[in-house]
């Protein structure tokens, strides 16, 4: 029982008050500790999630900041509070802001990633719940599962205005890479199902589904897939690239070379469909096309050591050894 002539700290006078579920007597008791020992982090923890228990969000987002600037690590329980408290206070750029802190401390999770992407979207700040989309991929395994991101607003998506459909693709689309990045193919093939129908005569959807069907050697499917991403734009460089590998990978290498040659037709800067077209060239013994990509990929990547010692293996299979040996001395040279 708490008397009112209790004389204990008011420390040890809170706690009661919180065990007895009376939050106000507790958050008086807790600042009068605190004018004695104003940077007490664990006080103003403390005051910060009575307050966030009362609905009062702003005020709590300041007391749990005051906590952080005073707690010693480790800090992530305190940053997972404020984090929740600017969520609940609209303030999700700020709980973005905490987020790179929180992954630092092995404190971050899908949950909480999840749920401010959707704020984001809320707030229509669709390239910074990008980057939270991205930022799942280096959460440990078991820990960077993806939950499914919904409309929140009550108007279909197909009565939007053009830009906003834009917007909502994309991050559709950058969903399905995410769930790609992470082996969940149903996910993925789902969040690029759903960006397919956004924009009909978008190539990119169908560029992943192809990517998904190669990685699951459904070679048909995946031919089908960059068929279709071919029919909506014909100088999608990636589908292209998506061919070859399929080709490849068949060992259907005339074909697979055509295709990477197309690929690097429209995308020069394409380092994947370069490789390929190496190894290709390799397999058929046709090295004249392929030098020419690379010296073209190396006069806006001068540094790039794997396509320097690409050429030098090329130069040496055509006989021309000194510029063999220049490609080896660049490479010493970095």
């Amino acid at each position: 029982m708490i008397r009112p002539s209790d004389e204990s700290p008011p420390r040890e006078r809170a706690q009661r008050f919180l065990d007895a579920g009376r939050y106000e007597q507790a958050l008086e008791c807790l600042r009068e500790h605190l004018l004695i020992c104003p940077e007490d982090a664990e006080a103003l923890n403390d005051v910060g999630t009575i307050l966030y228990s009362m609905g009062r969000f702003d005020e709590a987002g300041r007391h749990l900041s005051s906590a952080l600037a005073f707690m010693a690590r480790p800090r992530g329980q305190v940053m997972h509070n404020l984090a929740e408290a600017y969520l609940a206070a609209g303030r999700a750029d700020d709980a973005m802001d905490l987020l790179n802190d929180l992954s630092d401390e092995n404190a971050l999770t899908a949950d909480l990633l999840n749920r401010v992407t959707c704020a984001l979207l809320e707030a229509d700040d669709h390239d910074r719940a990008v980057e939270t989309l991205h930022m799942s991929l280096r959460l440990p395994p078991g820990r960077n599962s993806l939950l499914p991101i919904t409309e929140t607003r009550s108007e279909p998506l197909e009565t939007r205005p053009l830009d906003d459909l834009k917007r909502h693709f994309r991050i559709l689309k950058e969903l399905g890479d995410c769930y790609a990045s992470l082996d969940d193919h149903a996910s993925a093939a789902n969040a690029y199902d759903q960006a397919a129908r956004l924009l009909p005569d978008n190539p990119a959807p169908h560029v992943g589904m192809g990517v998904l069907a190669v990685q699951a050697k459904r070679f048909d499917d995946a031919v089908n897939a960059f068929d279709n991403a071919l029919k909506r734009d014909r100088t999608c460089a990636e589908a292209f690239g998506g061919l070859a590998m399929v080709y490849q990978q068949t060992h259907n290498y005339n074909a697979a070379f055509d295709m990477y040659l197309r690929c690097l037709e429209l995308d020069t800067d394409n380092l994947v469909a370069l490789l390929g077209l190496f190894q290709t060239s390799c397999r058929m013994g046709t090295f004249s096309q392929i030098i020419r990509y690379l010296r073209l990929f190396l006069d806006r990547h001068p540094g790039d050591t794997a396509v320097l010692f690409c050429l030098a293996s090329l130069y040496v299979k055509e006989g021309l050894f000194t510029l063999a040996r220049d490609a080896l001395l660049a490479v010493l040279a970095l």
